[in-house]
């Protein structure tokens, strides 16, 4: 019979190609050999895990248009015992890199997440935006008379901002093990439908992490580039019909193989909690365009995004950036 360790790798390899699947296995895997248990859990104990989302965390406007999406549909205890948690580290630096993360999440947010309480345990993987509303309700956040009186008439709602389910998987399993996060949090969003959330950047953010973790980051195949892509939609968001720009744009103007720009434009996102679909033609043309002869502007490009992403309600940027100004 093959060892736990050996099954585990078996299951991560086929989660490459059959996300329900291999985290349907792994799930009851790590639950009979007690790596994973069921609990409940109050949301006043959650924060965001740091990977989740190929490491945007969460976004935090969506926090809000999910959170009000499942009250004007009437809240379902069984979707959310679907959440997925990993236990807060014990190790006092990643513990504090874990807090710290979330804290400028926070920050960032405009106000739209619940603040850290230092009453947490746990790091949401899978369930996250719907366990961050909770949380956020809980702490008097967003509430209008409108949705207070939506609330008081969902029992089901009331009976969450106490608690429910999740699946917590033990800290030295993901420790040992990382790509779990990756498969389950890929796995119950699809299940949910939840991935049809998944924005252009968070998909780029996504693969961004399949590729520095790769150990040829550098010199990627055609091959295993298109795995890449693959893989990262595997739960089929709605921009997968252009996953493949996206992924030659990050490989082009990423920064390098640890993608120090895509993670700049996501953490400018999160920080003006703006994450707009920019569309399939932006992205042929902010990948494709000569902006300049013999110099790639990858910086130029860079600006371009982020200038676009934000609102620009109050900005003094308001220079419209064109080909031949570069």
């Amino acid at each position: 019979m093959a060892s736990f360790d050996e099954q585990v790798q078996k299951l991560l390899e086929l989660g490459q190609e059959h996300v329900a699947q291999a985290w349907a296995l792994m799930e009851d895997l790590l639950v009979k050999e007690s790596r994973a248990y069921y609990t409940k859990v109050p949301p006043e104990m959650v924060l965001v895990h740091p990977e989740n989302r190929g490491g945007q965390g969460c976004n935090p406007r969506q926090v809000l248009t999910l959170g009000e999406h499942i009250l004007q549909q009437g809240a379902s205890l069984q979707e959310a015992q679907k959440s997925i948690v990993v236990e807060l580290a014990h190790n006092k630096l990643i513990k504090d890199q874990q807090i710290a993360f979330n804290m400028a999440l926070v920050e960032n947010s405009q106000g739209l997440m619940p603040s850290v309480n230092g009453k947490e345990r746990f790091l949401a993987i899978a369930g996250t935006h719907t366990v961050m509303f909770c949380k956020a309700i809980a702490q008097k956040l967003h509430i209008t008379p409108q949705l207070a009186s939506t609330i008081s008439k969902d029992l089901v709602f009331q009976d969450m901002l106490h608690g429910y389910q999740f699946l917590v998987i033990t800290e030295g399993i993901v420790n040992q093990y990382p790509g779990i996060i990756g498969l389950a949090s890929q796995a119950r969003n699809s299940a949910s439908n939840i991935s049809k959330s998944v924005t252009e950047l968070e998909l780029a953010m996504r693969m961004s992490s399949f590729i520095s973790g790769s150990a040829n980051a550098n010199t990627l195949t055609k091959e295993q580039i298109d795995k890449i892509v693959e893989r990262s939609t595997a739960d089929s968001p709605t921009c997968k019909s252009y996953a493949g720009i996206i992924m030659q744009y990050i490989m082009a103007y990423g920064g390098g193989s640890q993608m120090p720009l895509i993670r700049f434009l996501s953490d400018f996102s999160i920080q003006f909690a703006n994450d707009p679909a920019l569309g399939s033609e932006f992205w042929h043309s902010i990948t494709n365009t000569p902006f300049k002869k013999d110099n790639m502007c990858v910086f130029s490009r860079t600006f371009v995004e982020q200038n676009i992403m934000c609102e620009r309600l109050s900005t003094l940027i308001e220079t419209c950036v064109v080909a031949y100004n570069l």
